[in-house]
């Protein structure tokens, strides 16, 4: 168990731990974690579901709960963790429920999940957003991945690890718990259900590092997830399900306008992603509403088009005019790289000196794109993909995954695509397309700003692209049947 330095205060609490033949951890570890909650937690409970033990555990939480008040204790007759998980779900009478494992009983989770419930339904502590704090063997982590990539690829799911620590909202926790059918990847299905109802739900980091040998084999535990994926799978398939299309925001740090209607969007969770700008005075703003959601990738949003430059004017001479601002907006700057106006050294100063700040704003990056597409053109694409490229960044937006709907999206795609190829002309003494344009360094998007988007002539999996510059409208984006 680890402690935190500093315990707030919180009430109403239920915590929920599974327990199966846990004898030598129900003698130190767990009463230290009950007398915890005793302590600094008010009016809670913790409820301990004894599963099938033979070594001792049952009569070991028995004890537990007559030496402490506020141990509750559910006995099942035959070992089975999501049973357990269930049962002691339904047990709760808290508004607030965690649900931890006997060997894995994170105070840190608990402190930083319960006040995130203020605005999520469900807070999951993830294995995925920091790896370096994950110190289990490989296979573990190797089986981890491959159930959250059969979730991302089978099932539509968007989120990240899906099994582990848990903080609920009770009422949202029920309504999940009723409709499922799985038993040991119950949570995974609670997390999936919620993101196909649209079931606010956010993910933060959390350590882990494994104090005892897993109950099961590596072996059994995946013939029975395999098992209970199927099951899942014709459940979820033969009842309609609506789910809210995936959306990717551009422009956070453009204006404060902007900011609040994206930090609306994240708190509703309809944001797989945001691009921020950072030569903008409202960056800043915009970098710590992005720092409550790290469950949402963070694109850095390069802009060579508007406003005042991050790099001093005297070092990018080709970029700015002579009020020290950047010259060519929109079809302008793409006429300056199709002349060859644009030094490439200019626009690695540039970028470079963005960098920086996003740096300085402490923002961790997924990807890279650009306002008003500026990466699609020569040079800009090729700077982008070399330092892309030595600092491991491995997600770009990548203009060959574009998708349109109407003649006028395809024409304008069209003469950009041309553009780019001129670009390149100039610059790489080569028609083939920009770096930008090639491979599968994103996902298949679509531009809300290009065309009225026709969402039934796009696939599910297609990320819409939005420019929240004066509000959002979210009828545009209706729920899709699956």
């Amino acid at each position: 168990m680890k402690e935190s330095s500093k315990s707030p205060k919180f009430s109403q609490v239920s915590v929920v731990v599974p327990i199966y033949n846990e004898i030598e951890l129900l003698g130190v570890n767990i009463p230290d974690f009950i007398k915890y909650v005793q302590k600094n937690y008010s009016d809670s409970e913790v409820v301990l579901v004894e599963n099938g033990s033979d070594d001792g555990s049952a009569q070991a939480v028995d004890g537990l709960a007559k030496l402490f008040k506020i141990v509750r204790v559910v006995h099942l007759p035959k070992p089975f963790y999501g049973a357990a998980m269930r049962a002691g779900m339904l047990e709760v009478s808290k508004p607030k429920v965690v649900k931890l494992d006997a060997d894995w009983l994170n105070i840190q989770f608990m402190e930083a999940a319960l006040p995130l419930l203020e605005d999520f339904a469900i807070v999951s502590g993830s294995k995925d957003l920091r790896p370096d704090l994950d110190k289990r063997p490989f296979v573990r982590k190797a089986g981890s991945k491959l159930l959250t990539y059969v979730l991302n690829h089978f099932f539509g799911y968007s989120g990240g690890d899906s099994r582990g620590l848990k903080a609920f909202r009770r009422q949202e926790m029920l309504e999940l718990l009723n409709e499922s059918v799985s038993d040991e990847i119950i949570e995974s299905e609670m997390m999936l259900r919620a993101f196909r109802a649209g079931i606010p739900a956010t993910e933060i980091p959390v350590a882990i590092e494994e104090i005892r040998p897993p109950r099961i084999s590596f072996a059994k535990r995946c013939l029975i997830v395999a098992r209970e994926l199927i099951k899942l799978y014709q459940a979820v398939r033969s009842t309609k399900s609506v789910v809210k299309r995936g959306l990717h925001a551009d422009d956070a740090g453009l204006s404060p306008e902007v900011n609040n209607t994206i930090q609306d969007l994240l708190k509703k969770g309809r944001l797989q992603s945001v691009s921020l700008m950072v030569n903008s005075p409202h960056s800043a703003q915009a970098a710590k509403i992005l720092a409550k959601y790290p469950q949402v990738e963070v694109f850095f949003h390069f802009n060579l088009t508007s406003g005042q430059p991050v790099a001093a004017p005297q070092d990018i001479p080709s970029l700015v005019n002579k009020q020290g601002q950047f010259a060519a907006v929109r079809q302008k700057f793409v006429l300056h790289c199709v002349a060859g106006k644009v030094k490439k050294d200019d626009v690695v100063n540039e970028f470079k000196a963005q960098w920086q700040r996003l740096t300085e704003l402490g923002i961790n990056v997924q990807g890279i794109d650009s306002e008003q597409h500026a990466h699609s053109l020569e040079p800009a694409a090729s700077v982008v993909a070399d330092f892309a490229h030595k600092n491991h960044i491995k997600t770009i937006r990548n203009f060959g995954q574009m998708r349109t709907v109407t003649l006028s999206g395809g024409f304008r795609l069209k003469l950009l695509k041309l553009a780019a190829r001129l670009t390149s002309l100039r610059y790489n003494r080569t028609l083939v397309l920009p770096p930008s344009w090639r491979g599968r360094t994103w996902k298949s998007f679509a531009m809300a700003s290009w065309e009225p988007i026709n969402l039934r002539k796009v696939t599910p999996d297609t990320i819409l692209a939005i420019h929240p510059k004066a509000g959002f409208d979210e009828t545009i984006t209706p729920e899709i049947e699956l």
